[in-house]
């Protein structure tokens, strides 16, 4: 999390929203992607990537890539112009995923790669985990496969202990594959 201003929603308002999340974001998409805008041309960074990083599991879950980068990029030019490092190694990560996405690998890896250097700047362990991540779905996607799960190895020494155990579920997972597609069911 960034430094945004927080406010605290009452009981009966957050257990509305929280009983159909996907409705809200349906129904606010476009209000959402205007706020990030918004946040954006006016210097107020911090809650332009947040906001940006807070919808990529409703975009990622309904597809809507095209909503994804806009809003990113929107944040992005935020917190470069801020020199908010922080701010863009997270949205770097989450324009590498849609870079995956749409197949563009080369572009991918320069924004997994950049975000890994952020986050080893302003020490954050868990961003440099989860963009050696990012790299390791890169190589498996590119059957450079022990290039994959050297990155996944490091990314799983480095959420030792940090409560990411689905993500390190999910690297285990993507570890098996890769051993089983090499026909090495014993180590998968």
């Amino acid at each position: 999390m960034g430094h945004a201003p927080r406010w605290r929603l009452d009981a009966e308002v957050t257990a509305r929203l929280t009983a159909a999340p996907r409705d809200w974001f349906e129904a606010e998409r476009r209000s959402l992607l205007a706020a990030v805008r918004l946040a954006a041309a006016n210097g107020l960074d911090d809650l332009a990537w947040e906001l940006a990083a807070c919808q990529v599991p409703y975009f990622d879950q309904v597809t809507l890539y095209d909503d994804w980068r806009r809003c990113h990029e929107h944040a992005l030019s935020a917190v470069r112009a801020a020199g908010n490092r922080r701010g863009e190694a997270v949205l770097l990560r989450g324009l590498g995923q849609i870079d995956i996405y749409w197949d563009d690998f080369g572009r991918a890896a320069r924004n997994f790669a950049r975000s890994r250097e952020l986050c080893r700047e302003i020490g954050d362990k868990r961003g440099e985990a989860w963009a050696v991540a990012g790299l390791g779905t890169l190589g498996r996607l590119l059957g450079r496969y022990e290039e994959a799960v050297a990155h996944y190895l490091a990314a799983l020494r480095a959420f030792a202990g940090m409560d990411e155990r689905h993500l390190e579920a999910q690297i285990h997972n993507s570890i098996g594959m890769i051993r089983l597609t090499q026909g090495r069911p014993d180590e998968a």
